[in-house]
């Protein structure tokens, strides 16, 4: 899969974002089959005060409301990070077709989610690193 780097470079920017606000460096975007942008988040559960914000669940929720359908046959996730086990579920729920990451979750996940077709995005080098810099300067000032 072949990602423009204006729209990686947009990702990152909501991430940064995030990260500025307090929150999880972690955005998503879900897209048509052309790769056109239907809607775009990134993480609020912390000001939110709602575990359910994750920037996949944003996303989600926002491109459900545009189109006027809970079902997303048909359209593509792109997230940041790979998505959570909460997340993974949702995507199944909600049928989208393909789901792209640029880099991988550092834990093990507890549920298996090899129900859903996750692949990780290839190239992007400074703008990985760029994005685990700020995950990990997240949780460090946390600890």
């Amino acid at each position: 899969m072949n990602f423009d780097i204006d729209f990686i470079n947009r990702l990152v920017s909501l991430c940064e974002d995030a990260f500025n606000s307090g929150e999880v460096p972690v955005a998503a975007a879900v897209l048509d089959s052309s790769f056109n942008i239907i809607s775009i988040s990134n993480n609020s559960r912390q000001n939110s005060f709602s575990v359910l914000n994750h920037a996949e669940i944003n996303a989600i929720v926002d491109a459900e409301n545009i189109l006027g359908d809970w079902r997303l046959n048909g359209y593509i996730l792109i997230s940041t990070l790979e998505p959570c086990d909460m997340c993974s579920s949702i995507i199944k729920e909600c049928r989208l077709d393909n789901v792209f990451y640029l880099i991988p979750r550092s834990s093990s996940s507890v549920l298996p989610n090899d129900f859903i077709s996750k692949s990780k995005v290839k190239g992007f080098i400074s703008q990985k690193q760029k994005l685990k810099n700020l995950l990990t300067s997240f949780f460090e000032e946390r600890r």
